[in-house]
């Protein structure tokens, strides 16, 4: 089942104050970054109708890997998307997340 979302400035707020959160709990790392770094396209992190991408996640890479973990996501996903790279952090990372947020 898919859901339309509505664009709100509610919205919007919410997600601002749980970035926040995830901000200070895990030590996230925040940078805004302009629309042109995120490409706006359907997020494939969920179904929602016009959910487009708005947000990147880095986490630690994968074993084996030579770049570190990406992930583009809607408003909707971010604060799964970050919660997903913490529980896939290896123990005793010192490398933060990192979240690009597009203004």
């Amino acid at each position: 089942m898919t859901t339309t979302i509505p664009a709100t400035c509610h919205e919007l707020h919410d997600v601002t104050l749980g970035v926040a959160f995830l901000e200070h709990l895990w030590g996230v790392e925040i940078k805004p970054v302009t629309h042109a770094d995120i490409p706006r396209v359907d997020c494939e992190q969920c179904d929602l109708i016009g959910a487009k991408t708005v947000a990147r996640v880095y986490g630690d890479p994968r074993p084996g890997a030579t770049s570190d973990a990406m992930t583009d996501c809607c408003l909707h996903c971010i604060e799964h998307t970050v919660k997903q790279a913490h529980a896939d952090q290896r123990d005793g990372s010192a490398r933060p997340i990192y979240l690009e947020l597009a203004s």
